[in-house]
């Protein structure tokens, strides 16, 4: 059953652990055609091999998309968010082909907006793969709406 949550019903320190998701080659050419980034680190095994990373990787915006997208299995986010609005986020380590990583996120803070009906989430996330090392950190930004009061 589906419950709205407002800005109110959210509590700091309130943890989430998703499910894990494997990224793939297919994962990373889809990426790229949506994204426009061919960047060879991503496609060219001679290239990569002589880049920083030693080896093809995956691209960093597509773990955090993958990780945003575990991070809706958590019903206290996924049901009751009404915008994104800002992301900061350190790219720890390089996310390699067949990397397994999983969402660990959490309620840092909530901040007012603008106006009075609506409120700021704040979301603490790491990125983590099958390793247990994190790939990487990041600070989520959500709307979502205040009770309204008469």
């Amino acid at each position: 059953m589906w419950i709205k949550r407002y800005f109110e019903d959210y509590e700091i320190g309130k943890e989430f652990i998703s499910e894990s998701r494997t990224i793939g080659e297919s994962d990373i050419v889809d990426f790229a055609r949506l994204s426009g980034d061919f960047h060879p680190t991503h496609f060219d095994d001679e290239f990569a091999k002589a880049s920083f990373y030693g080896e093809k990787v995956g691209h960093g915006l597509l773990s955090l998309s993958v990780a945003m997208g575990l991070m809706n299995q958590w019903e206290y986010r996924s049901k009751s968010i009404m915008a994104f609005i800002k992301v900061n986020c350190s790219f720890l380590r390089p996310v390699k082909v067949n990397d397994r990583i999983y969402a660990k996120s959490w309620i840092l803070d909530k901040k007012d907006w603008k106006k009075p009906d609506k409120g700021v989430v704040v979301f603490g996330l790491e990125i983590i793969n099958q390793r247990g090392e994190t790939m990487a950190k990041a600070e989520i930004e959500e709307l979502v709406w205040k009770k309204v009061t008469s």
